[in-house]
C-alpha cells in the first residue's frame, strides 16, 4: 500500500522438537552414550522439547524490528501451535 511505510511479518510458533526424525540419534549420543538416563516417554522431557519461537527464531534471537517513528506499519501477525500448546502473540516493552 502506498500510505504504509513498513510492512512487518511475524510468525510466533511452538515446534516439537520431539517429533524429529533425529530425537532416538541425538537422545543415543548426548544423553545415553554419556552416561545419562533419559526416558523420551517421560511428560517433563516431552515438554522440554517444545520450543517457543518468532520467525524460526528461538531464545530471544529475533533481529530488531524497526519502523520510524510517526510513519504507518502494516502488521502481518499468525500464531501456529497446537489446541494445547499455542504461541501467543503478545508485546514486550515500548509500544
Amino acid at each position: 500500500p502506498k500510505d504504509v511505510e513498513t510492512e512487518l511479518v511475524l510468525m510466533f510458533e511452538v515446534t516439537n522438537e520431539g517429533e524429529s526424525y533425529l530425537l532416538n540419534h541425538n537422545v543415543a549420543e548426548f544423553v545415553t552414550g554419556r552416561g545419562g538416563n533419559e526416558s523420551t516417554d517421560d511428560e517433563e522431557f516431552e515438554e522440554s522439547n517444545l520450543m517457543h519461537g518468532i520467525n524460526g527464531q528461538l531464545y530471544a534471537n529475533l533481529r530488531g524490528l524497526t519502523a520510524k517513528a510517526e510513519t504507518k506499519v502494516r502488521w502481518y501477525v499468525l500464531s501456529l501451535g497446537t489446541e494445547v500448546d499455542l504461541h501467543s502473540v503478545h508485546w514486550h516493552g515500548h509500544t
